[in-house]
């Protein structure tokens, strides 16, 4: 099946299978075992979710990617350290390119009206800069 109770099931006899029977399982070959490990996944995995992928923000799957990448060559901690930079100036980019600064003079009171857009902070400073 392909409801949670059937991922849970078949997880829990496999388990079992392993420590109860471990004589036996010893005979079975072990990419027999990756097969089936691998098909529980496939069966358990909601394949609908991967066009949601394609809306995705090109900084948030560069993260993903890296993260998971890192992980595998590294380590998981080291790969959430890389993870969190990189997000962080992916955030601070695209904050900084957000900022809208329009300007309008009053010539009867001769003063200059600046409208500012967008968030004020350190990476967005030179968007402000006044010409």
């Amino acid at each position: 099946g392909r409801s949670r109770v059937s991922g849970l099931v078949m997880g829990i006899t496999l388990g079992l299978s392993v420590f109860l029977l471990a004589p036996i399982m010893a005979q079975i070959p072990v990419a027999a075992l990756v097969g089936l490990i691998t098909l529980i996944a496939m069966n358990t995995f909601a394949w609908s979710s991967i066009v949601l992928v394609l809306r995705v923000n090109w900084i948030d799957a560069v993260v993903v990617v890296l993260v998971t990448v890192i992980t595998v060559w590294k380590d998981l901690c080291i790969a959430v350290i890389v993870g969190l930079i990189i997000n962080a100036v992916g955030f601070s980019w695209n904050a900084a390119t957000r900022v809208k600064v329009t300007s309008e003079a009053d010539e009867d009171t001769d003063t200059l009206i600046v409208r500012m857009r967008g968030p004020l902070f350190f990476g967005s400073a030179l968007n402000y800069k006044m010409e």
